[in-house]
This record gives structure tokens, C-alpha cells and sequence, in this order.
């Protein structure tokens, strides 16, 4: 079969495969329609392995030895455990509670640019919406409306 015979089977193939949304399908089926023995008994719902590999998941916390547990035999405990990454919003603003971030008024945006420029912790804004909502219930913090009509934080 020469090239330009393959390129138009290519090309026939290309209509078929659009059709299927799956990529692991996708081979299979072009496997099997370049092959041309469809006779042989495969068996097209298997899909063939992945040549990608996994994924890895990022893992948030990490388990700790604890070397006084060690030297008894007791190995890893469940609940001796170090955070990895950033803290939550909920765990900043108490945080930034604390360290008295909120001594003065303090716009949601404010919060954002500290944790930026002075924590190198990246944020959105929505992400201290909620937070800073259970903060006035919990009696932590204040707000009033600017001239802007932007509530600022202060503590209580």
C-alpha cells in the first residue's frame, strides 16, 4: 500500500474517530482498523493501557515520626500529623486576628495584598468571604461600609 492510499485511509479513519470521545477508544479502534485482521476475535471494549502515566495527587498533610513512640515500638501515630502548603482562609484570618492585622479597618482586597506581598500565600478574594462572615457571628471582628460601599474589618 503506497502513501497516498494510507493518507486516504487516514483521512476515512479520522471520520470514524471523531465520533468517539474517548481517547483510550480512539486508539484502540484506529488499532484495530490498521491492522486490517478483523476477524481475529478482539475484543474492542477492553481499552488498552495508558502510555501516560498517573497522575500523582498533591497530598496536604504528611505523617510524621514520632521518635519517643519509635524508641517504644509504637511507630507512626495517626494523629501526629505536619500541614503542607498554605493555610486555610479560615486559619489566616485568625491568624491575621492574632497578629493584629485587623488593629485597623481592613478591606477584603487589603487581606488579599498582605498575604501576597508580606506571607507569599496567594488568595482570592472570594476565598475570605465566608470567613470573614463566621468572624462577625463569632464576635472577632467588626465591619462598617466605606464611602465606596466596601465593608472594612476591624477587631472587636
Amino acid at each position: 500500500m503506497n502513501i497516498d492510499e494510507r493518507l486516504e485511509k487516514a483521512k476515512q479513519f479520522a471520520v470514524v474517530l471523531k465520533d468517539f470521545s474517548s481517547e483510550a477508544v480512539q486508539l484502540r479502534v484506529l488499532e484495530y482498523l490498521l491492522t486490517g485482521d478483523h476477524t481475529s476475535g478482539d475484543n474492542l471494549s477492553e481499552a488498552p493501557k495508558s502510555p501516560l502515566p498517573k497522575r500523582k495527587r498533591n497530598k496536604t498533610s504528611v505523617k510524621v515520626s514520632n521518635p519517643k513512640a519509635e524508641k517504644k515500638g509504637e511507630g507512626m501515630t495517626g494523629d501526629s500529623k505536619k500541614k503542607v502548603g498554605r493555610p486555610g482562609p479560615g486559619e489566616m484570618v485568625n491568624r491575621l486576628i492574632d497578629e493584629g492585622f485587623f488593629s485597623q479597618k481592613r478591606g477584603i482586597n487589603d487581606i488579599v495584598v498582605y498575604c501576597q506581598k508580606k506571607l507569599a500565600y496567594s488568595y482570592k478574594t472570594s476565598d475570605f468571604g465566608s470567613t470573614l462572615a463566621r468572624a462577625l457571628r463569632n464576635d472577632k471582628l467588626s465591619r462598617e461600609e466605606n464611602t465606596d460601599g466596601q465593608y472594612e474589618y476591624i477587631k472587636k
